[in-house]
């Protein structure tokens, strides 16, 4: 447990890490002509991409990739960002040669594996890096990494941008304050974890922060071994509203806040809290301390990595543990 709340407190030294690391890597002229990315990762390692395209606006199409295969239309002006903690997830080795046969620009990012090696032998620059500061050594740890590995170099190669001054100052004040705030965040997530337990968790977000949904449902489901699913405001008011009738379990939804969002989605969810209480279920929301997009993206960051370290604890359950993707994989293999 000592070693999962180091690593979630060493969240922000991740990030400097990564984004001063990546700074200084070095692409070929080629790398000038992106038409197109599409950027491949499961699990731990598929959730930078989601968080990026939510925070930051793209200058070119970006896609996420969480398959065996590249899109079809990958050709050599797309960029495939090839992203695997361990280096060695099997549907990211598959999309690396495959972005190879179709001539793509290729980067991405890996602690070391059959990734790490696929990027040395065909002399492709990317970001394979020392987790120092991730003392659990498990992917979901280590989000720093993937997330500002990733964001350090899509912003060298121009593929995202900057709306709130230039990036490399807002990582560092963004690292700064989510230091600061660490302890009020850590309290936070402690007080919501002791509401959660033994209930089923609907997360939802919106603009900036849909992705940070997305990974605090993935880090409940294994790190808390707990059933969430997260949801976009507004497109959950289209349909979802009318699924919280059956079955009778349960339920807590979670919203996470921001005084950035847009005011009609900012409606939408005092109007969508009040629906949720009509249908019988519990709601929470943690509301991310005002800043720029990149700081609010860390906050809510730090914050569920927290909060689902917590739950697990309340369970008695091995935060670090993942016994059934474990044996799945093992089935997996004997089936070749």
């Amino acid at each position: 447990m000592n070693d999962v709340l180091k690593s979630v407190e060493k969240l922000p030294d991740q990030c400097l890490q990564a984004w001063e690391e990546t700074q200084k890597i070095e692409f070929d002229a080629r790398y000038k002509e992106i038409w197109n990315v599409a950027v491949c990762g499961m699990g731990a390692s598929g959730l930078p991409a989601h968080i990026i395209n939510s925070a930051f606006p793209a200058n070119v199409p970006v896609v996420s990739v969480n398959a065996y295969d590249l899109p079809s239309w990958a050709h050599e002006h797309t960029l495939a960002y090839l992203s695997s903690y361990s280096g060695n997830t099997e549907e990211i080795l598959s999309c690396a040669e495959q972005a190879k046969k179709s001539n793509c620009m290729v980067t991405g990012s890996s602690e070391g594996g059959k990734l790490a090696e696929f990027f040395k032998s065909n002399n492709y620059s990317a970001y394979v890096y020392d987790p120092k500061h991730n003392p659990a050594k498990q992917p979901r740890m280590g989000l720093g990494y993937g997330v500002f590995g990733q964001l350090g170099i899509l912003a060298k190669l121009g593929v995202v941008s900057a709306v709130e001054g230039p990036l490399g100052d807002q990582v560092k004040r963004g690292v700064g304050r989510t230091t600061e705030s660490k302890g009020k965040i850590q309290q936070a997530a402690k007080k919501l974890a002791e509401t959660i337990k033994d209930r089923a968790l609907l997360i939802f977000a919106a603009d900036h922060l849909i992705g940070n949904a997305h990974a605090f449902a993935n880090q409940a489901n294994e790190t808390s071994k707990t059933a969430a699913f997260w949801f976009s405001i507004p497109e959950a008011n289209h349909h979802l509203l009318e699924g919280l009738k059956h079955p009778k379990i349960p339920l807590t939804a979670i919203f996470l806040e921001s005084n950035n969002y847009f005011d009609p989605v900012k409606k939408r969810i005092e109007l969508t809290k009040k629906i949720v209480e009509k249908n019988g279920h519990e709601t929470q929301s943690y509301r991310v301390q005002q800043g720029t997009l990149l700081e609010e993206m860390l906050d809510a960051l730090m914050f569920s990595s927290f909060t689902t370290v917590y739950l697990a604890d309340h369970y008695r359950e091995d935060p670090l543990a993942i016994p059934w993707v474990d044996s799945f994989k093992k089935e997996l293999e004997k089936t070749k």
